[in-house]
């Protein structure tokens, strides 16, 4: 699996104030008062977003907006607020509405573009993110999300190149040497594959995705016994990492260790219900076994999961 798109900066807080004690005006600066308001309705909004009550918070932002129109980090975290909703054009609107307000805003360039990579739009994506490099050429994220944007249309060079100089600005950047794990994987440039995994994971031990990576390229390596330890170790990170019981089955099943098999499609399933690929794995052990019953019994299983699951209607 790809690492999603980051966002940048998920959170800006509303701006602290400072009072300064001095004489008493016969003025009052109206527009000051006015964003020291949306600053409070910014800062309400962000405690509802960090406890995950998006209506809240975008209830607050709007306040804030209300307040001071201009107030451009309400409407990043509104944006965001939204983008988390999955309101994808409430988000772009929102996010536009920063760089209408501050056209440097390198972070609302690169958001912008993850509103429109989740909408498919991965050429308004790659734009966006080219804006925000354009500003600011170290911003890790935009070149990590363009790199993303590069290999959903399938150009793996540029996605390569693009990770490349996430990690040269920012070494730790777990997700770009995750994702050029899975790039160099797909080119079949496997030793190169190993390598980021295994900076991911050093980087971060707890990274299962990381873990199925490395052990997904050790079996087309055909190193079993290194792919079943890495699918071991994400299991004692994650005992209920449904999809590491689901590879060990894999394995043993092609090694023909069915009964090894049978208990991890089980254990996969035990933990994650939804799994017809599970089941129907099992029909196929079952009927290797000529134990009809249970033959017919997991590929109707697979089939009432997955409707269009056509191998397990050929099978039954």
């Amino acid at each position: 699996m790809t690492r999603s798109l980051d966002v940048t900066s998920p959170l800006r807080i509303g701006m602290l104030f400072l009072l300064v004690f001095g004489l008493v005006t016969s003025f009052r600066d109206e527009s000051f008062a006015a964003t020291i308001d949306a600053a409070k309705h910014t800062g309400i909004g962000t405690a509802n977003y960090k406890k995950g009550n998006l209506e809240a918070a975008i209830t607050e932002y709007r306040k804030a907006i209300e307040s001071d129109p201009n107030y451009a980090d309400a409407y990043f975290n509104l944006g965001n607020a939204y983008l988390t909703q999955g309101n994808l054009e409430s988000a772009i609107a929102a996010y536009q509405n920063v760089i209408r307000i501050n056209p440097q805003d390198s972070d609302a360039y690169v958001n912008l573009g993850n509103a429109y990579a989740s909408q498919g739009n991965f050429e308004a994506a790659i734009t966006e993110c080219q804006k925000a490099i354009h500003i600011n050429p170290g911003h890790a994220n935009a070149h990590f999300n363009l790199g993303n944007a590069y290999s959903k249309l399938g150009n793996l060079g540029k996605a390569i190149t693009e990770y490349q100089k996430a990690i040269h600005i920012d070494h730790e950047y777990v997700d770009a040497h995750f994702n050029l794990g899975n790039t160099y994987t797909k080119l079949g440039n496997l030793d190169k594959a190993i390598t980021k995994y295994q900076e991911a994971i050093r980087i971060d031990a707890k990274y299962l995705s990381a873990y199925d990576g490395l052990a997904n390229v050790y079996v087309k390596k055909r190193k079993l016994l290194d792919a079943t330890a890495e699918y071991r170790k994400a299991i004692e990170i994650n005992p209920r990492y449904a999809d590491a019981y689901y590879n060990l089955g894999e394995i043993y099943f092609n090694q023909g260790n069915l009964n090894e098999a049978v208990k991890q499609y089980q254990k996969a399933i035990e933990i994650n219900s939804n799994y017809p690929r599970a089941h129907y794995n099992l029909g196929r052990i079952y009927q290797n076994l000529d134990n009809q019953k249970l033959t017919i019994s997991e590929y109707k299983k697979a089939i009432e999961l997955d409707p269009k699951f056509t191998d397990a209607h050929y099978n039954l």
